[in-house]
């Protein structure tokens, strides 16, 4: 997305072109409904310096989440402990087993829905039936 501002060697700040108010405007409301009424530029700073160096990573799921998977004709529904990264590597444990899944398998198989579990069963079911 295109600066609408500039800041000038005075300080002063500039919307680039006067037509562009509103546009401003309606762009910083949007930026505020993401943040909510109490936000830290600071942090905010911080995370976006953390994610332009790829040191932000978004996690499928956290801590106390139930995740489920299709495994010898049933689904397995388990609860996560851990998440624990390695190198730019990211492993997500359950309670009771020592097996972990990496965020790359959300989707294919390990899921966050019963339903969505539920579904590539079904279609694994369909594939081995031919």
């Amino acid at each position: 997305m295109e600066r609408l501002t500039e800041r000038l060697e005075n300080g002063v700040i500039n919307v680039k072109y006067a037509s562009q108010h509103e546009t401003a405007i309606h762009r910083l409301v949007t930026i505020e409904d993401i943040l909510g009424n109490e936000y830290d530029l600071d942090r905010l700073r911080e995370l976006v310096q953390a994610d332009r160096e790829g040191r932000c990573v978004v996690l499928p799921c956290k801590f106390g989440n139930k995740v489920y998977f299709p495994l010898l004709g049933r689904i397995i529904e388990k609860t996560v402990y851990s998440i624990v990264t390695f190198s730019n590597s990211q492993r997500i444990y359950c309670d009771g087993t020592s097996e972990f899944f990496r965020p790359e398998n959300f989707g294919k198989t390990v899921f966050l829905t019963r339903a969505a579990a539920e579904k590539a069963l079904e279609e694994m079911e369909e594939n081995e039936n031919g």
